[in-house]
């Protein structure tokens, strides 16, 4: 079976960005909230997870992949 695909929000100057771990493509949002929903509005559809890092690269807090009859 394949690994979920897992999106990171991570801060950036003036804001924050979402993007899949090990993929140079990705959102900007200005604030934290939008950037983790649009993630897990991300996740959500690949059946993935989400990572929030802080600016020192350590993680803030995961969701992961829905499980069975979860509701997103």
């Amino acid at each position: 079976m394949p690994k979920p695909i897992i999106y990171e929000v991570a801060p950036v100057a003036g804001g924050w960005l979402v993007r899949i771990a090990g993929d140079s493509q990705s959102e900007a949002f200005r604030d934290k909230a939008e950037a983790i929903g649009r993630a897990r509005q991300l996740a959500a559809r690949a059946q993935g997870g989400v990572r929030v890092v802080t600016d020192t690269g350590r993680v803030e807090i995961e969701y992961g992949p829905p499980g069975p009859g979860a509701r997103t």
